[in-house]
């Protein structure tokens, strides 16, 4: 495969229920995780809307009875990567779905978490009962200054000022973390080590590595 025509495809579906119990706030009310399907993480000639179509067919295939009231599409920049545009109505059409209320949710590397507190926020406002997200990323079409400077255009003004990076950002925030709440270096260790260990576990992990001190 073409290293330049291929890029990284990461996607995670997810979709929600709301219990609204008689006499209590929606706001207060549960939402859940019903199920999800993974895409295989690595290089793929596909682009976003075939490799969300094809992700998104097998959940919903696997529950025929669920009937979606809501699509959010999260995605960082495809108009940049793949020159796409429109990508949430396209998945919709594709699906079936035509009469769907869609949106998408930029925010960065954090789009998808975005997507999650967007569904939650709809299904809590009593307007929605079931929902489906679409979570896409493509990274290695750009070079890595070029995907790296993409990234950092989220930053503000104040952060570039100190010629800040994301990674470098996060790096602050962690050390804080360790200091504020009485933790050192080491105790990162575990963290990692959780995340390597459930990696090991799941067959379309990118990275399957056993962690030992």
């Amino acid at each position: 495969m073409d290293e330049k025509s291929s890029y990284l495809c990461y996607l995670i579906f997810l979709i929600f229920n709301l219990t609204i119990f008689k006499n209590i706030d929606p706001m207060y009310s549960s939402a859940f995780i019903i199920d999800s399907e993974l895409s295989h993480f690595g290089k793929t000639e596909l682009d976003y809307h075939s490799l969300s179509y094809q992700t998104a067919i097998q959940l919903l295939e696997r529950n025929s009875e669920f009937e979606p009231q809501f699509l959010i599409f999260a995605a960082m920049a495809p108009e940049r990567y793949t020159g796409e545009v429109f990508v949430s109505a396209r998945i919709k059409e594709s699906l079936g779905l035509k009469n769907l209320f869609t949106i998408r949710t930029e925010t960065a590397s954090s789009s998808g978490a975005s997507a999650l507190h967007t569904a939650v926020y709809l299904l809590r406002s009593g307007a929605f009962q079931r929902g489906i997200i679409i979570a896409t990323e493509v990274m290695s079409r750009l070079e890595r200054e070029e995907n790296n400077l993409l990234l950092g255009s989220v930053l503000s003004e104040r952060q570039k000022g100190f010629a800040m990076s994301m990674a470098q950002g996060g790096g602050m925030i962690a050390t804080r973390y360790l200091q504020q709440y009485g933790y050192d270096r080491r105790d990162l260790y575990l963290l990692s080590k959780k995340l390597h260990d459930n990696g090991l576990k799941n067959e379309k992990a990118h990275i399957k590595k056993i962690l030992q001190k």
